[in-house]
């Protein structure tokens, strides 16, 4: 059987049945690098692994350089039936290593394995050099500077290799190379898991059962730390190609494991605090690939220029051990004895806010004593530490109107402060509300709005059979809006100012429209004058209602104002004069305070009568102005309440 122990590529010999030693005795006329150890970037962390990439912590201008001594043994062979025969072996090789942090994020290096001594195919192959590889890490999520754990990390490392060594000794590939990896760490205090996924990109090659020459690549590893200088990491890491070998005359059932190089690595690294840094190891091959040594040695040191560990705080409270004298409790930060990092025994003061017996968080609250502070709206009730015996002072603010305020003293205990909201320069508004020519209107409700809501009654007034009633109200600029049964809507605008005592005289009149479900009926027309679009001063009032009616009640939502005409005429000279008589009206509603976007004009002409044509009576019930509820409106029980009662269809 004749296969080499690899990655597939593809085949040189010209027949199956060679024999061992005629391959010994004639080199290939091309090759690869078969060496199989490219070593990560190690700037001297202990959580750094050796070949699966890990994207840690490094800082702008950190510097570091070193070297590995490497002995592997056999990491190409050539398996017939007989047996089998090293392509390339008994490697010494110095793995050297430079690099430098040129941002925060992005860290470059750059290695060279020196081969010291291998063993060919025609002998020992003296001293050589293997392919320069230039790298960088891009650090897209960097783990946190802390000693108890930093977290998730996540980057991705580019890589150039540069041919300088021999392919025909299979210490150096004929040709560029590169590749890319996505690498991810998680930092607990002691261990660290990482992992990197990627490809590797070679040039082509041509060996008996290795067909192909790009792989897939992908690490794994863990890291225990005994402290943060000294630590030991176990690896593997794993290249299956990306295709198979083609099968030829001169080929035979593959040897299992050949197609995917893997090892698995354990290290042990230690630094110093002066920044020079140690490794030992060693690694075993899992399957049989080319580049996949059965077993391999390293030693290495070097010097590293990075950031000293994060000083050891047990109790995460900003003072390091050394320094704490209750390293296991965190310190109460709150100005009393915060340097001891001790945690005190001081009682805390809790501040509530409430308007109308209900929580009132969005309030602003100031707080006076031994220190003073702002507290800005937050959704939850807030608290300090306060020293015992000590005496605060805490006001509440919302809007222009609502202010509370309070006092206490705080405890060894938890105490607390709640601070009631109130109406402020409030003034009192008194309401007497008739029918011209009848007198009092019992149950009419008086309601407000305002840009300043806070500044309003909650709920609102009704009166007594005396058409009477009276409330506060804060002080500004606010609406009113008065309504009953069977009554047009009254609306005005009000100014008070602080203390004042204001009478309000309404009279309301009957209504001339009433809600439907689906529309607002006018019992009354809009006239306009003869073949115009013209509104007649006639109808104000009975449009005033209508805009009121809409802007007093937002969930009537759209509404089509549409215009008919009788039939006398031609069709497109009515159509013309309904559509304008409609915009006439909505321009109208407009001006009244209706928002343009609640509206839209229609004509119809002629072409929905809802009486004959024939005859004088009914030619005056063609012409008419309809207000149709399109789209969103409220249902029937909602348009009833719009109107403070039952409904007046």
């Amino acid at each position: 059987m004749l296969k080499f122990r690899s990655v597939p590529l593809f085949s040189i010999l010209a027949a199956s049945g060679w024999s061992t030693v005629a391959l010994a005795q004639e080199a290939p006329e091309a090759g690869f690098n078969a060496h199989g150890f490219v070593l990560t970037a190690y700037d001297g962390d202990a959580r750094d692994l050796l070949t699966v990439q890990r994207p840690g912590r490094f800082n702008q201008g950190e510097y570091w350089f070193g070297g590995l001594f490497e002995y592997a043994d056999a990491p190409l062979v050539y398996v017939t039936e007989d047996g089998e025969t090293p392509f390339l072996d008994d490697i010494v090789a110095l793995n050297l290593q430079v690099g430098v942090a040129a941002h925060d994020r992005i860290r470059l290096d750059a290695a060279l394995p020196l081969f010291l001594s291998s063993e060919g195919l025609a002998g020992n192959q003296g001293v050589d050099l293997s392919d320069i590889r230039l790298g960088a890490m891009v650090a897209l999520v960097r783990p946190a500077d802390d000693e108890e754990g930093g977290g998730f990390g996540l980057g991705f490392t580019p890589t150039l290799d540069i041919p300088m060594g021999d392919d025909t000794q299979f210490v150096g590939n004929s040709g560029f190379a590169g590749g890319l990896k996505l690498a991810a760490t998680y930092e607990l205090s002691k261990l660290t898991l990482s992992a990197d996924l990627g490809a590797q990109f070679n040039p082509a090659i041509e060996l008996e059962n290795l067909g192909g020459s790009d792989s897939l690549l992908a690490g794994l590893g863990v890291g225990y730390l005994f402290d943060p200088m000294t630590g030991i990491n176990v690896e593997g890491h794993f290249s299956p190609p990306f295709s198979e070998a083609q099968a030829g005359d001169n080929t035979t059932e593959d040897v299992a494991g050949t197609a995917s190089p893997s090892e698995i690595l354990l290290s042990f690294r230690k630094r110093t605090a002066s920044g020079f840094h140690f490794t030992l190891g060693g690694a075993k091959s899992i399957s049989r690939g080319a580049g996949a040594a059965p077993y391999r040695i390293f030693l290495g040191a070097g010097y590293g220029q990075i950031g000293e560990p994060t000083p050891k705080d047990t109790d995460l409270d900003g003072i390091v051990d050394k320094l704490d004298a209750c390293p296991e409790q965190p310190e109460t930060r709150n100005a009393y004895q915060d340097e001891d990092g001790c945690p005190d025994r001081l009682g805390k003061v809790f501040i509530s806010v409430s308007y109308d017996g209900a929580p009132w968080p969005q309030a602003e609250v100031d707080v006076t004593g031994d220190d003073s502070f702002s507290r800005v709206s937050t959704n939850e009730p807030f608290s300090f530490d306060a020293m015992p015996s000590s005496h605060w002072v805490a006001s509440a603010r919302y809007g222009s109107c609502l202010t509370g305020d309070g006092a206490i003293q705080a405890t060894e205990d938890d105490v607390q402060l709640d601070l009631e909201l109130q109406i402020t320069e409030a003034a009192t508004v008194a309401y007497r509300v008739t029918e011209k020519g009848v007198g009092p209107v019992e149950g009419a409700t008086v309601t407000y709005t305002s840009e300043a809501d806070e500044c309003l009654p909650k709920g609102p007034l009704s009166t007594n059979d005396q058409g009477k009633g009276a409330h506060k109200v804060g002080s500004g600029k606010h609406f009113v809006v008065v309504q009953a049964d069977g009554y047009a809507i009254h609306r005005q605008s009000l100014t008070v100012s602080a203390g004042e005592n204001q009478l309000v005289e309404v009279e309301l009149k009957p209504t001339k429209i009433k809600l439907e479900e689906k529309k607002i009926v006018i019992l009354e027309k809009v006239y306009f004058e003869t073949a115009k679009a013209v509104i007649k001063p006639v109808s104000f009032e009975l449009l005033d209602e209508v805009a009121t009616t809409l802007v007093t009640n937002p969930q009537i939502g759209k509404v089509e104002v549409s215009g008919h005409t009788d039939s006398r005429g031609s069709d497109s000279y009515n159509l013309k004069l309904s559509d304008d008589r409609a915009k006439a009206v909505l321009e109208y509603l407009t001006n009244r305070g209706v928002k343009a976007e609640r509206l839209v004009a229609q004509g119809y002409g002629e072409t929905k009568p809802i009486a004959s044509n024939r005859t004088d009576s009914g030619r005056a019930q063609n012409r008419r102005v309809e207000f149709t509820i399109l789209g969103e409106h409220a249902s029937r029980a909602a348009l009833q309440a719009a109107e403070g009662g039952e409904s007046n269809e």
